[in-house]
């Protein structure tokens, strides 16, 4: 998970337009390492299935070629499912590992994820398959890039349909970058634990657990007694819990 030393074992992408998935792409990576046995219990690669691939390096020039927007009479907008945490960072490092000059830029990638954490914070489980099952999508073979992405797609389209995501690409970039400067500030003061209502600033509610989404003021106070145990309870976290006490 560290997207400074791990390698790419299978670049996938899906191309939409309109709403309409138009190709999916998959490309298995020679990570040119062995794969961590965690790892390939997830999406199911192994050492064996990647032996006669190419490596990053020589894949590289194509993977940039997409990334870059070639096609200039109607450059597509990227679109990553956590990408800004880690899809992004991870494909910058294996470009600059193998002396490619192609950078992705995190400010113009979409990522339904930031979206859903603003919005739907109230959500049980936000991973991709189960953002999937929410907007009436069955994803399929998990972890599997180019299921990944065929999802993390139809995902946004949705979003866009149903009006989360504004359809003005410049306004839903600024949107998404507010809100990404507004979680990271919530993350520092309560972490998982608490969060701020998003249409009362002065409500905070559960962030976690078998109440989350529960207004604090409403949440059973040995539940609360039960959280203050917690040992990576942030400090801000821990004053406002002990207020409702």
């Amino acid at each position: 998970l560290d997207t400074q030393t791990s390698r790419v074992v299978q670049f996938g992408h899906a191309d939409f337009r309109n709403g309409a998935l138009l190709r999916l792409h998959d490309a298995t990576i020679n990570p040119c390492t062995p794969i961590p046995a965690a790892a390939s219990s997830i999406h199911q690669i192994y050492d064996s299935d990647v032996a006669d691939a190419p490596t990053f390096g020589m894949a590289s020039k194509g993977i940039a070629s997409l990334l870059e927007c070639a096609d200039e009479r109607a450059a597509p907008i990227l679109c990553a499912y956590n990408g800004i945490r880690y899809d992004v960072p991870l494909l910058n490092a294996e470009f600059e590992r193998h002396c490619v000059s192609t950078r992705i830029d995190a400010a113009r990638v979409l990522d339904p994820l930031v979206w859903l954490k603003f919005h739907r914070r109230h959500w049980p489980s936000r991973s991709l398959a189960a953002a999937s099952e929410r907007f009436g999508y069955r994803l399929g073979a998990a972890h599997r890039a180019s299921a990944d992405a065929e999802a993390t797609g139809t995902i946004l389209c949705r979003m866009i349909e149903q009006g989360m995501v504004p359809d003005d690409v410049n306004e839903a970039f600024k949107t998404q970058m507010d809100m990404a400067a507004l979680l990271e500030h919530e993350d520092q003061l309560y972490g998982r634990f608490l969060y701020i209502d998003r249409h009362d600033n002065s409500t905070l509610r559960m962030g976690f657990g078998k109440h989350v989404g529960v207004a604090l003021g409403d949440v059973p106070r040995s539940y609360v007694r039960w959280v203050l145990t917690l040992s990576d309870l942030p400090s801000f976290a821990s004053s406002e819990l002990r207020s409702f006490l």
